[in-house]
């Protein structure tokens, strides 16, 4: 199957050509693929909405959001959570290390206000990152539910939920409930309501090929948790970046690679994973092109420094 260099991946789908303006033609989900779909795109449709607007009354679910999807002007409480994007990008690609569980409600609220959340495609990858952080900590789940539940903007709280929803765990989903008591907003409902009856399916026995933000979503749960299956995995993708222009597979290595070489000259568990399968993989093409990515980035050094986080 061929698609357009822009359209969406077959993972945030529901209603296909109706959540995003702009994106090209693609195929609906397959039959296995439904449950956790039917949620997981909603990520993408409701966070689309401005936290602090709202369409007119019968624009429905799909109304395009006021202001072309910019989020309110007015500086929500946690813009100067980390000093710039890149500073917060840098917390998240070292989680699994430093393992600062109590920066993740300020770091939810940082991203929501971000330009990093004006990616749609990014939305539900985060979402799943921040999941794979709550599933590790239910104390950090309780945090966030204190920090954001009850002041939290709309964008907020989705993002927040559908992570509860990815974590998975007995605790998240008893917060959820507490949580559902005392929301009024129609798109925390529906997010609810998606997310009861969805369910959540392990990234690692999804397609990467076919889903192609499927790699996004096992790179962020590595960030998260340091586990190797689900780096080793990403890795061995990375070469279906030679595929054919426009079809599935290179725009799942694309995301692959780029991943991969934003940090390799800087992690050292990265660099061992990638040496290891530049040694030792048994398809010759993949041994190469590892072996390229690691000579064009050099010896491994410390992460080049920026603006310390406030």
């Amino acid at each position: 199957m061929r698609i357009t260099r822009f359209a969406m991946p077959a993972l945030l789908i529901l209603s296909v050509a109706t959540l995003f303006a702009g994106c090209g033609d693609s195929a609906a989900p397959s039959a296995d693929t439904a449950e956790t779909d039917g949620a997981v795109s909603a990520v993408a449709r409701q966070t689309e909405q401005p936290s602090e607007q709202t369409p007119p009354a019968d624009a429905g679910d799909d109304a395009a959001p006021v202001e072309g999807n910019v989020i309110s002007r007015n500086l929500p409480r946690f813009h100067d959570a980390f000093a710039s994007d890149e500073a917060y990008l840098e917390w998240m690609e070292t989680f699994y290390i430093h393992q600062d569980f109590a920066r993740t409600p300020q770091a939810i609220g940082y991203y929501c206000s971000s330009a990093l959340f004006q990616d749609p495609a990014s939305r539900i990858p985060m979402s799943d990152f921040f999941g794979a952080v709550l599933k590790q900590s239910d104390e950090t789940v309780d945090l966030c539910y204190d920090e954001l539940m009850l002041e939290g903007r709309v964008n907020e709280l989705l993002v927040l939920g559908y992570a509860m929803w990815f974590a998975n765990t007995p605790h998240a989903r008893q917060v959820i409930f507490r949580a559902r008591e005392i929301w009024e907003d129609q798109q925390l409902v529906n997010m609810f309501h998606l997310t009861h009856t969805s369910k959540v399916r392990d990234s690692m026995d999804r397609s990467l090929s076919e889903e192609p933000q499927v790699v996004r979503m096992l790179w962020y749960e590595f960030l998260a948790t340091g586990d190797v299956d689900r780096l080793r995995k990403v890795v061995v993708h990375s070469y279906m970046f030679n595929a054919p222009e426009g079809t599935w597979q290179r725009v799942a290595g694309e995301l692959a690679r780029a991943s991969i070489v934003r940090v390799l000259p800087y992690d050292p568990l990265v660099r061992d994973i990638v040496e290891g399968e530049a040694a030792n993989n048994p398809l010759p093409q993949i041994r190469a092109h590892l072996t390229g990515l690691l000579k064009a980035a050099g010896p491994l050094r410390p992460r080049p420094e920026i603006s310390p986080n406030r």
